[in-house]
């Protein structure tokens, strides 16, 4: 995808400084008046927002418990690191080491027809301008000081996106192919995309990262020719960064939500990723067979991308438990080291080098 506009947004006057308090994590509290205070208690008492309903609704049952919401902190993602781990990226575009003078294979092949239309849908599919997600992302940073330079780190993570169009463009150039201008699934998932708000927007999004994570895994092995296998063995790498990246951001909006909520999300998104995936299937399944991929492994990879994603986030899953750590030297060599990246970048240090 294309960024818009140049440099990075300012950062809103009511942002945090980047201190070490300003990482510090505090729960948000419910103020009730004195003269109903439980148990004969005498003045304001401040409850945890984090108790069930229940719990509140019995204690005070004669008053609304939204009387006053005080102003709280939550450790939010640290976008500054994020920005100086894409910056750094940029210096090192993938695809710079690739040796294109290397001979091509026969574009009248039929499995070089079938991969060169594969790739060419995914190639359009990267190619998006992100106009829409960089206003959400302004919008929920300007609303949210703890955010300040969320925004930029988006427009890098959009710049990234772009430059896969460019290596997947040369790529089916590569294979005597043609460039996509529309493509019905790439439309669908435009439009749904932006139906909602930044965390729909960014989950949709998401999904495909998966499934492209799988997608792009299965052809640095498999694909016929070692152009292409190094291209998205880097393309690979870099998805991996991008699953890292909304990794940290949706750990911090679920660890903000009620755990029913929480549960919910993780649950619709499950839904929301299997259907995708099917969706993929359909539309590249003969390129993936044609170059000895199978639907199980399809499936079976993705599937593990998802699980780590979901781990990643907090969720207790006995599954992705079990197959994390799988296959390590195969797992790293595709990117898969993203969840030490996030870890990392999840630092309660929020300076931007530090």
């Amino acid at each position: 995808m294309v960024g818009s506009g140049g440099g990075g947004p300012e950062k809103p006057n009511d942002a945090p400084a980047m201190t070490s308090a300003a990482s510090s994590s505090e729960q948000r509290m419910v103020l009730i008046p004195a003269a109903h205070g439980p148990f004969g208690v005498k003045g304001p008492l401040a409850i945890p927002e984090s108790f069930p309903d229940k719990i509140r609704r019995s204690l005070f049952p004669c008053i609304p418990l939204c009387v006053l919401t005080l102003y709280h902190k939550v450790t939010a993602m640290n976008a500054y690191r994020w920005i100086q781990y894409f910056t750094t990226r940029s210096t090192r575009p993938s695809g710079s080491t690739l040796d294109w003078t290397l001979p091509a294979p026969d574009a009248a092949r039929e499995d070089i027809i079938l991969l060169a239309r594969s790739l060419a849908i995914f190639q359009l599919g990267e190619s998006g301008g992100g106009s829409r997600l960089l206003a959400y992302a302004r919008r929920f940073a300007s609303r949210d000081g703890r955010y300040a330079g969320y925004e930029k780190a988006v427009q890098l993570f959009v710049f990234e996106e772009q430059a896969h169009a460019e290596l997947l463009k040369k790529i089916v150039m590569r294979l005597g192919g043609t460039l996509l201008r529309k493509q019905w699934t790439n439309t669908v998932f435009r439009s749904v995309r932006s139906l909602v708000n930044l965390e729909f927007n960014i989950q949709v999004l998401l999904s495909a990262e998966l499934i492209a994570r799988a997608y792009y895994g299965l052809l640095s092995r498999h694909a016929p020719d070692p152009v292409i296998r190094g291209a998205c063995l880097d393309i690979t790498r870099d998805e991996a960064g991008h699953i890292a990246f909304h990794t940290d951001f949706f750990r911090d909006r679920l660890g903000a939500w009620p755990a029913w909520r929480a549960r919910l999300w993780r649950w619709q998104f499950r839904l929301l990723f299997a259907a995708t995936r099917r969706v993929v299937w359909m539309d590249h399944g003969k390129a993936l067979r044609a170059c000895g991929i199978t639907k199980e492994m399809f499936l079976s990879k993705s599937r593990r991308a998802c699980q780590a994603f979901l781990g990643g986030t907090g969720v207790r899953c006995a599954d992705a438990e079990s197959k994390r750590g799988a296959e390590p030297e195969q797992e790293i060599a595709e990117g898969a080291e993203f969840g030490n990246l996030s870890s990392h970048a999840h630092s309660r240090d929020r300076s931007p080098g530090g």
